[in-house]
């Protein structure tokens, strides 16, 4: 795993971003969020235009990429740029991020290509507009019109590129995920108590180990359920890829709203997949911190005992666990500092 990808897991609830002004814990949303009447405060009202501010960040982020592109990797350009996510949506949450694609003339199996996305993850990506955090990410150019996995797609200065029927975002919201018959929820329904007691577990048998007062003894202590919590961190991503390796579901808006993905953010909601991931994090270096797992024990404490089933108008119950010392965990830090680990 290198260092890009602990900046930037699209999987964990939060995520540490390196800025010039130091460290910040960015919060994600899902595409579970209520349908809006309008689009979100990026853009002018009653316009399809950008906000100047957001215009010239967005600018700003892409020059800035050139740049680097140029000084460290001449004869790559950026030949495309895109924004998707849920910010340029009507179904979008108060952070939802600025999701930028970036296409370059450069394929995924080029060794450049992680360096280039890592490099953009702890230079350029940061700050954000009225709480939506900028986010950029490259693409190959022989990505350029395959949207299966975008909801919408908007192009600053020439309009929407895609985007859904009207009224699909509010029938697909009301007929799966506010719909407690839907497969989905059924299914999610049936994990729910698995992952309750597995909190539960962790949450025990990890503070038992952190009072013992001995670090060395972590791993030994724990092995055994963090290795069920690392397997479950498998089992979902596999759920969640079977989503994205296949086309759109007959009647879905895109690959985000196949039968797998819907579930996925489900648990991403409830604060499960935040869980899950801080253990597989905590445990990538061979090693577990005090820090990590008081963190760890503060998340499954947070998403045990709650009510089971998914509410679409209900919170993250993780919202407010931070690592609270205003930078990452030692793991995570050891990692960043060798992109080959």
């Amino acid at each position: 795993m290198v260092a890009e990808d602990i900046l930037m897991e699209k999987d964990m609830k939060y995520v540490w971003k390196k800025t010039a002004s130091g460290w910040g814990l960015v919060r994600r949303a899902a595409i579970v969020d209520l349908p809006q009447s309008g689009l979100s405060n990026i853009f002018k009202p009653g316009t399809e235009e950008l906000v100047p501010e957001v215009q010239r960040n967005v600018e700003r982020g892409l020059q800035k990429i050139r740049a680097y592109l140029e000084a460290e990797h001449p004869g790559v350009k950026i030949v495309h740029h895109e924004m998707i996510g849920a910010a340029v949506t009507m179904q979008y949450a108060p952070h939802s991020d600025i999701d930028n694609t970036v296409f370059i003339n450069v394929e995924k199996n080029d060794p450049r290509f992680k360096v280039i996305n890592r490099w953009i993850g702890e230079n350029v990506d940061g700050g954000n507009f009225m709480g939506r955090p900028y986010q950029f990410k490259i693409q190959p150019s022989s990505a350029i019109g395959n949207n299966d996995n975008a909801d919408v797609v908007y192009i600053p200065g020439v309009g929407f590129k895609k985007r859904p029927a009207a009224g699909t975002p509010e029938r697909g919201f009301r007929e799966i995920i506010d719909n407690p018959n839907s497969p989905e929820r059924m299914r999610y329904a049936q994990m729910e108590p698995e992952l309750q007691a597995l909190a539960a577990r962790w949450a025990r048998e990890a503070r038992s180990a952190l009072e013992g007062g001995d670090p060395s003894s972590y791993m030994r202590e724990l092995g055994g359920i963090a290795a069920e919590m690392v397997a479950k961190v498998r089992e979902i991503g596999d759920m969640r890829g079977r989503a994205y390796g296949r086309g759109v579901d007959q009647g879905r808006i895109s690959q985000n709203w196949n039968t797998e993905n819907v579930i996925y953010k489900f648990l991403e909601r409830d604060g499960y997949t935040g869980l899950l991931y801080a253990v597989k994090e905590a445990l990538a270096d061979g090693e577990l911190h005090p820090q990590e797992l008081m963190h760890s024990i503060s998340l499954a404490e947070a998403v045990m005992g709650g009510r089971l089933g998914f509410d679409p108008r209900g919170d993250d119950p993780t919202a407010h666990v931070t690592f609270g010392r205003g930078e990452p965990t030692e793991s995570q830090k050891k990692r960043m500092a060798d992109p080959s680990r």
